[in-house]
């Protein structure tokens, strides 16, 4: 077999292996989704904090709502996933280098 100066005339195998993807739509964001996941969660925070001033204005407890601290561990959460959900967006928007053609 004639190598032509491509290949040392060694042992080449051809693997047919197929893997599936990883990337779930559910863990895909876009520029889209992630501006309006910030906002369902800033919503949420102004929920969370309009329920704790009303809890604030009354003085009587109720066992079947959340305490202070829970509201605030609650936002503290909401908070941090601003957070990702906002760096995530600057990700996207950094130029990506074009790949080699």
């Amino acid at each position: 077999m004639p190598t032509n100066g491509l290949f040392g005339a060694e042992l080449v195998a051809i693997d047919g292996s197929k893997f599936k993807a990883v990337n779930s739509s559910s863990r895909y964001y876009t520029q889209k989704k992630l501006n309006h996941l910030i906002q369902i969660v800033e919503t949420r925070i102004q929920e969370h904090l309009q329920h704790m001033d009303q809890q604030d204005a009354r003085t009587e407890a109720a066992p079947a709502r959340p305490t202070a601290e829970q509201l605030k561990q609650k936002l503290d959460q909401l908070r941090q996933r601003k957070d990702q959900y906002d760096q995530w967006l600057k990700e996207l928007k950094k130029p990506k280098p074009m790949p080699f053609p």
